[in-house]
């Protein structure tokens, strides 16, 4: 029992994860980045026994460091997930069969959300988490903000398809995203065309440099934090295109991640009408 111990100590450790001790026991627990950023907002600390380990890391966290750090983390595993005997288990779309297996045998209760691909999924995400874990009202209050947040990033008049600003999100490895996604929607919202279809491309697909050079939009979003080297290619400097740096914290995840992306697409939109007028 002890080296078992002893073995768990070490996977958190080298997965980045924080110990969990007996104090968060019977807690909820979310695995999943996305999911964490709702269950912090709406949930009460004492709530919660850990977060997803991503959100420990700057570099694939949707939300505040200082707040993230401020609870346990834990990876995806079923040993990891079973020792902190949580009340409920937030988790993505993905989970593996086998962790999903070992906590139905041990009646571990499992909330999943999938990658959402639209606002008013996302809000139905909200709604459900917040009714699992008894803050119907704080969920009310956070789909309340992010219809307010929408609202207010909308373009100042209504401008017509041929105002609109043809842009395109361009991540690591070439990959962007296209029609029926919740960046889709949220591009289009506050004054964007998103020219991924205009290329062919799926709803989720890949586009290599040359062919985004040669034809380029009026603006390239570019996520990936400076990890890939080819979002940073010198030829990007000489496109006739503007490439502006958007966080990949903002593409992945709904929730209260839509509030920070809609008030970031409203200044891009902003000063790029700004420096053309």
């Amino acid at each position: 029992m002890l080296k078992f111990a002893s073995l768990l100590c070490c996977a958190l450790f080298f997965t980045g994860c924080s110990k969990v001790d007996e104090a968060n026991k019977g807690k909820i627990i979310s695995i999943n980045p996305c999911t964490d950023a709702i269950l912090l907002e709406i949930a009460d600390a004492e709530q919660i026994g850990a977060i997803s380990h991503y959100s420990h890391d700057k570099n694939a966290s949707s939300v505040d460091m200082k707040q993230a750090q401020k609870f346990a983390a834990v990876g995806q595993s079923a040993e990891e997930i079973i020792a902190l005997k949580p009340s409920l288990v937030l988790a993505g779309g993905h989970l593996s069969a086998s962790t999903l297996e070992a906590l139905h045998k041990l009646d571990i209760p499992v909330l999943q959300s999938p990658v959402a691909n639209s606002i008013a999924e996302s809000k139905a995400q909200i709604s459900n988490i917040a009714a699992a874990i008894n803050q119907g009202a704080r969920g009310k209050a956070l789909n309340s903000k992010i219809d307010l947040a929408l609202e207010s990033s909308m373009p100042n008049h209504n401008i017509t398809k041929d105002e609109m600003i043809e842009a395109i999100v361009w991540q690591r490895g070439g990959l962007v995203p296209g029609e029926n996604t919740l960046i889709d929607e949220l591009l289009a919202h506050t004054g964007f065309t998103n020219v991924a279809h205009h290329y062919g491309l799926s709803q989720w697909d890949i586009i290599g440099l040359e062919r985004l050079s040669a034809t380029p939009p009026s603006i390239i979003l570019r996520g990936g934090n400076g990890a890939d080297r080819i979002l940073q290619h010198p030829i990007l400097n000489k496109i006739d295109s503007d490439v502006v740096d958007f966080p990949q914290s903002m593409i992945w995840c709904a929730g209260p991640t839509i509030i920070k992306a809609a008030k970031h697409l409203k200044q891009i939109h902003a000063d790029y009408v700004k420096s053309a007028s």
